[in-house]
């Protein structure tokens, strides 16, 4: 079974499938994989392990946001943002910031994105006002920072 259908099959607590995704990361991670504060959360298909400089390097490519009566839309992630200053050196915190049509209307939850580099995972939307009419889209991690 892939990780995916056990979390549709888990969806009716986003929380568990989280916390429970977390820890099948940790458990799959080989020692010593980890050497900066490039910590793992919940790796999709593809087994991309989500970081700071990882979220960098996805800037400007294209998600699809399956959303489940609007189908596959389309998001692009625009840019990656930090607080000044971390709060807990043991904590990576980071903002992604995606762009969507302007008619695009999606409530805050969590949806199903996929990406040719991350694979399928499951994210927490909040929705932001709308730039140049364009849909904006705000999904916020806290990881833990490798050992």
């Amino acid at each position: 079974m892939k990780r995916r259908d056990l979390l549709k099959l888990s969806a009716g607590s986003a929380g568990s499938a989280v916390l429970g995704g977390i820890g099948m990361a940790a458990a799959a991670a080989p020692a010593g994989a980890a050497t900066s504060a490039a910590a793992a959360a919940m790796p999709g298909d593809a087994g991309y392990a989500w970081s700071l400089a990882g979220a960098e390097a996805l800037v400007g490519q294209r998600f699809w946001l399956n959303h489940p009566s609007l189908r596959a839309q389309p998001l692009k992630l625009l840019r990656v943002t930090q607080p000044a200053t971390q709060p807990d050196r043991a904590l990576q915190q980071f903002s992604l910031v995606f762009e969507g049509a302007a008619l695009l209307a999606v409530a805050e939850g969590t949806y199903e994105l996929q990406n040719g580099s991350t694979g399928v995972f499951m994210l927490h939307l909040v929705p932001l006002p709308r730039v140049k009419g364009l849909s904006n889209f705000r999904a916020d991690f806290n990881l833990l920072a490798a050992a």
